[in-house]
């Protein structure tokens, strides 16, 4: 039987799917747990919110005594800029402000080009400050699949449930269905509810990510959230694929790599993919499904 919480938490719609025999007290235990730890992600690393350590760091520059937590991920973000070779740069907060994607949603673009720094280089970290010497931080990149990952073991650590699936609007990880792998459908990036293929994960994070999932037009040039880490690059629609899926151990990993598989070539993502043992599976309008021998695509 097929228990589910959904819950509206940072932006979009999550929902954990149980397959364990519980009974509703402990569901809902579990539920509030679950709310109480996206509302603490989102207040401690939203760059939306003033009052965020993220937001803090970005307008104050320096956060004294920070929490070991904060640390972590940042150092996170660090590592991730240097597995994925600077693709994934969690400074592009001041760049993606100026293409119109703010704290106000203006989506007005600004005539200015700016430059995305190097997160070693903006940023120093110790155990008793922490200073952003240029730019801005966004964790979007991965921020996602991290807090699902925190859910994942909040299930299993404090609940000790087995079977589930967690699904935050695309970024997943799902441990099995009473044993048995759990199916995916691939959606088609401009076609809702239209799906491409299938896949199967057990014990694994998925992510899709797609440059049409969030788009906005401002003095007839169309924009969208993928943004190139190259200095002075563009924030015009101009990415290829149109939509990414990646499998990966944890769903921050599957995460990182969707975004990455949308900003560099074909050659990179599998030197990627077989270095982090991923699946990954690229679609290109108007109906081209490329992916490599590692993910277990069936096709609908």
């Amino acid at each position: 039987m097929t228990q589910l919480l959904p819950i509206n938490a940072l932006g979009t719609q999550f929902f954990i799917e149980i397959w364990d025999e519980v009974d509703e007290a402990k569901l809902e235990t579990a539920r509030g747990r679950l709310e109480f730890l996206l509302t603490e992600f989102n207040n401690d690393y939203s760059r939306f919110k003033a009052d965020s350590y993220i937001g803090k760091l970005n307008e104050e520059k320096t956060i004294i005594n920070p929490p070991a937590k904060v640390i972590a991920v940042l150092k996170q973000g660090l590592m991730y800029f240097d597995i994925t070779h600077g693709i994934l740069n969690m400074m592009i907060g001041e760049k993606i402000e100026s293409i119109g994607y703010d704290a106000n949603y203006s989506f007005a673009a600004k005539d200015t080009e700016v430059a995305i720094p190097n997160p070693h280089h903006a940023l120093t970290i110790t155990p008793e400050k922490i200073t952003l010497h240029t730019g801005k931080i966004d964790i979007g990149g991965f921020g996602k699949g991290l807090v699902i990952d925190v859910l994942a073991s909040c299930l299993t650590e404090e609940f000790g449930f087995q079977y589930f699936l967690i699904n935050g609007g695309g970024d997943m990880y799902g441990t099995s269905q009473n044993g048995e792998p759990i199916t995916l459908y691939l959606e088609h990036p401009t076609e809702p509810e239209t799906f491409i293929g299938a896949v199967s994960i057990m014990n694994q994070g998925f992510a899709a990510s797609s440059i049409h999932k969030r788009t906005w037009v401002h003095n007839e040039t169309q924009y969208h959230h993928i943004i190139n880490t190259s200095i002075n690059s563009s924030g015009a629609m101009e990415t290829k694929p149109d939509a990414s899926f990646v499998i990966g151990h944890n769903a921050a990993i599957a995460d990182v790599f969707a975004t990455v598989a949308l900003l560099t070539s074909n050659t990179e993502m599998n030197e990627f993919a077989t270095k982090h043992k991923l699946g990954t599976a690229n679609f290109t309008l108007p109906a081209t499904l490329q992916y490599n021998q590692t993910f277990p695509l069936q096709y609908v």
